[in-house]
């Protein structure tokens, strides 16, 4: 009798392992979705799936997923290391009423998403483009947003986290990109990106270290949308922001920098080659916060170039 019910034992472990390694095997490094595709399939090039959401069950953390021809591939959660490319078609997401792509995967994860288009419709209240809440790095390149009444992207962290952003556009919108961590710190950097008719283009919040390069943004840029900031540093609590804005292009909005604090946090910002014009205030300061410019900014046609104080120059015209 002890003899068979060791067999049996020995036969159940066997038979899990069994499962575990056919389990492991099911998750390809690679995978595929087809606007004609089937989220029964496995995803594969000849046999690919049909939304982002039912081929991600089966890449492998680290894996990546493809799209084989245009389109609509439907809302995902991230909870893995994974790279989402639409290369060479027009790979869209449309998520009206529900947050396009949610990122909240473990510290150790880099999340990748490239060439994709990602409209909200703008029909529900609170809706997200891109909304990163845990992961070591999110990198967004080559992706358009619309379209959502909450922010194109929402950076809503509680740990140390990198955002990188690389010819992103996005437009007619909340915040264009919102940026907060509430432990640790949160490096942000975006270069040559877009943000028109949002209500503001890019907000810093609390533990953000954050650059601004080569960027466009914009304000009522049409009659029915009225124009907000262009970039706010506005940290609220205790904690600590710091901004470098170089190079930019700021428009149509009814300030151009914004820097405040509230909550005790300290705020330090350097502006260099920014073009900033046709706003009501080109930079409005707070009383508590440092703003220093390399004297090689260029204002015109503002309301007020400089409301407050700048901090002593750097460098010379």
């Amino acid at each position: 009798m002890n003899k068979m019910k060791l067999g049996i034992n020995i036969f159940a472990v066997l038979a899990f392992v069994t499962l575990g390694a056919v389990a492991a095997q099911a998750q390809a490094t690679r995978t595929w979705v087809s606007g004609v595709g089937d989220d029964a399939n496995p995803c594969s090039r000849t046999a690919p799936c049909k939304t982002f959401a039912g081929a991600i069950s089966k890449t492998a953390d680290g894996g990546e997923i493809d799209a084989l021809d245009p389109g609509g591939y439907g809302a995902v959660t991230i909870t893995k290391g994974i790279t989402i490319d639409g290369a060479g078609t027009l790979a869209s997401i449309l998520h009206s009423g529900v947050n396009g792509v949610i990122v909240n995967a473990a510290s150790d994860k880099t999340i990748c998403l490239r060439n994709l288009s990602i409209s909200g419709a703008g029909t529900t209240l609170g809706t997200n483009g891109i909304r990163y809440l845990g992961g070591r790095q999110l990198i967004v390149q080559n992706v358009s947003l619309q379209q959502v009444s909450g922010n194109l992207i929402d950076v809503q962290l509680g740990s140390n986290g990198n955002l990188e952003l690389d010819n992103v556009t996005g437009f007619n919108s909340g915040i264009g990109v919102f940026l907060k961590t509430t432990a640790g710190a949160l490096f942000a950097n975006i270069n040559n990106c877009r943000f028109y008719n949002n209500s503001t283009g890019i907000k810093a919040d609390l533990n953000t270290k954050l650059t601004v390069r080569n960027t466009v943004i914009a304000g009522n840029m049409s009659a029915s949308s009225p124009s907000g900031n262009g970039i706010q540093v506005a940290p609220n609590g205790a904690g600590s922001v710091s901004a470098l804005l170089e190079n930019n292009s700021i428009s149509g909005c009814t300030d151009g920098i914004v820097v405040t604090t509230s909550g005790g946090s300290t705020v330090s910002v350097f502006i260099s080659n920014n073009v900033i014009f046709n706003n009501s205030a080109g930079v409005d300061i707070g009383a508590v916060v440092s703003v220093r410019s390399f004297v090689n900014n260029k204002m015109a046609g503002n309301t007020s170039d400089v409301v407050g104080t700048l901090g002593a120059a750097i460098g010379q015209q």
